[in-house]
């Protein structure tokens, strides 16, 4: 015969089932409750998706342990799973269809939504509740931007994101550190594999690129990169850029003079320039060209030096960032030539150098290898500083709020 649990269990309960699940994994749990069913809503809270299903089993058998269910005991629809878990505050999305990376299908940049709940039946954000839409499987799909959190910036075609965690939402400030997991895993997934995010904005926040009222779908951004970082009420968080899609920015011109033997003059504060309604730091292109041809395209980190058809390919990796918040120079001191593995291990907090010029890589914690130094280019010590302390706040302990 079947049961409808949901009529004796409420919010407590379902959140006590969230905590046990939350110390296990999506497959232990199944185990341990002998679920097999297909699952068609997912439970979304604090960033995780949890099979709603299973979550409510889980809290039905925690409250009657001298009486519990099985999976095919109770029905898994909307009546049954989507609709008391809704009516009870929490946060549910159906995932009948495939998580999409891109455009939504009749969905145009620029399209209102009056409420979370339009925005989500629409399909462009999927969660009624949480920021962030993606798993740390397979990555972010979307957010919203709607003034959660006070260390966000927003430019328009530029945004730095706060991830989920740690905030009190009456107050919208911190108050305990956040974790690479979840959804911020999710973006991160997103920013390593390249893959598209939907960003739709909210009335609500101080942003001058809020709609009026309601939710505007604002196109496609790339996470351009991420980084930990202590915010304004002193807890750790993570950050991450964003860079829009639908403006197309002009094509960098290749410069044909031959570059000199002294190295080009570089910026203290690489300036902003209006491009297509959006900002884009200016770079010094003859300074990055300069420290690669110094250093004949070969890696300062590994050695390696790769060769194309076109002749050697390097990249000029920015120490200290460039663009807010970090502000860095755009100066050769503040420069290194890497391979694109490097880059990408460097700026993804992977391995960091040293004070003994020793590269060492994170998960390890050994020595895999040794800054290579040329005359003519002084790299500063202080930027190797601050890329380490970002190092070691990735990598911290977080406190329990």
């Amino acid at each position: 015969m079947m049961t409808n649990p949901m009529k004796h269990l409420d919010a407590d309960d379902l959140n006590n089932a969230l905590d046990y699940a939350s110390k296990r994994t999506r497959e232990q749990l199944r185990t341990e409750l002998d679920a097999h069913a297909s699952i068609k809503y997912l439970l979304v809270a604090d960033g995780f998706e949890y099979e709603a299903k299973v979550i409510i089993q889980l809290a039905y058998n925690l409250k009657f342990p001298s009486e519990p269910i099985g999976a095919d005991a109770f029905r898994g629809d909307r009546k049954h799973v989507a609709e008391p878990l809704l009516k009870l505050g929490f946060d549910v999305i159906e995932i009948s269809t495939d998580r999409t990376f891109g455009h939504i299908a009749g969905v145009q940049v620029g399209d209102l939504f009056a409420n979370r709940i339009e925005l989500s039946e629409a399909l462009v954000h999927r969660p009624r509740m949480a920021g962030i839409s993606g798993s740390g499987t397979s990555g972010a799909d979307s957010i919203v931007v709607s003034g959660g959190y006070i260390d966000d910036e927003d430019d328009g075609y530029r945004i730095v994101y706060t991830g989920h965690g740690g905030n009190d939402a009456a107050t919208k400030h911190q108050i305990a550190d956040q974790v690479l997991e979840g959804g911020n895993l999710a973006l991160a997934i997103s920013c390593n594999e390249g893959l598209p995010v939907r960003v739709s904005r909210g009335s609500r926040g101080e942003s001058k690129f809020a709609p009026p009222t309601g939710f505007r779908y604002d196109g496609l951004y790339q996470v351009t990169r991420y980084w930990p970082d202590t915010g304004v009420d002193g807890f750790r968080i993570w950050r991450f850029e964003l860079h829009s899609l639908e403006a197309e920015l002009p094509p960098v011109e290749a410069s044909s003079e031959t570059i000199g033997s002294e190295a080009p003059e570089g910026v203290d504060a690489p300036v902003q320039r209006l491009v297509a309604a959006r900002y884009e730091v200016v770079r010094n292109q003859n300074l990055a060209r300069w420290v690669k041809e110094l250093h004949d395209w070969t890696c300062q980190m590994c050695g390696e030096r790769v060769t194309t058809p076109a002749g050697g390919y390097a990249e000029a990796a920015h120490i200290t960032p460039l663009g807010s918040p970090h502000n860095g120079p755009d100066q050769l001191s503040n420069l290194l030539c890497l391979c694109p593995n490097c880059h990408k291990r460097f700026d993804g907090l992977a391995r960091y150098i040293d004070e003994n010029d020793d590269v060492i890589d994170v998960v390890s914690g050994q020595v895999v290898d040794r800054l290579r130094r040329r005359d003519g280019h002084l790299v500063k010590s202080s930027h190797l500083v601050a890329h380490r302390e970002r190092v070691i706040l990735a990598n911290e302990t977080p406190q329990l709020g």
